[in-house]
């Protein structure tokens, strides 16, 4: 599973994949302050965009891809 959570924070490892995005929503919405790690994140299936989009949670590091960078930022509003 490309996504390690480490309470607060979920880091993004590679590729993440449609099958790690109900996981990914329930630690957002179970997890008070969480944070998200995209730095090693090489891109993501809508349905984690989709996520990231209706929840918008703290960003504290972009992913490698500059374009998929400024569009989480472009939906949540934020990026370190």
């Amino acid at each position: 599973m490309p996504l390690f959570f480490d309470a607060p924070r979920v880091h993004f490892d590679g590729y993440c994949e449609l099958r790690d995005a109900p996981a990914l929503y329930r630690f957002l919405n179970a997890t008070q302050d969480a944070e998200v790690d995209l730095e090693c994140c090489e891109g993501m299936h809508a349905a984690l965009f989709q996520v990231l989009a209706a929840l918008k949670p703290r960003i504290v590091a972009p992913p490698i891809d500059q374009r998929l960078g400024h569009l989480i930022e472009a939906v949540t509003g934020n990026m370190p």
